[in-house]
């Protein structure tokens, strides 16, 4: 039987979650805070293009991803 090396990595995206070695939210919660800014991104250029009934129908979309 041969003996394999182990890598050892930081952190780990488990179920939509991030892990990392010291087990604390920094990962996820910097991962969440970058795609909030992207949504918030478009959603004040979408302002500009559509309607209010699309732009509540993008939001719901959104929203919905979070929960």
């Amino acid at each position: 039987m041969s003996v394999k090396d182990l890598t050892v990595i930081n952190d780990v995206k488990f179920v939509g979650v991030y892990l990392d070695c010291h087990l604390s939210w920094n990962k996820h919660v910097n991962e969440l805070v970058l795609k909030l800014k992207k949504d918030v991104f478009l959603m004040r250029k979408l302002v500009n293009y559509c309607d209010l009934a699309t732009l509540k129908t993008v939001y719901c979309s959104y929203s919905e991803t979070f929960l």
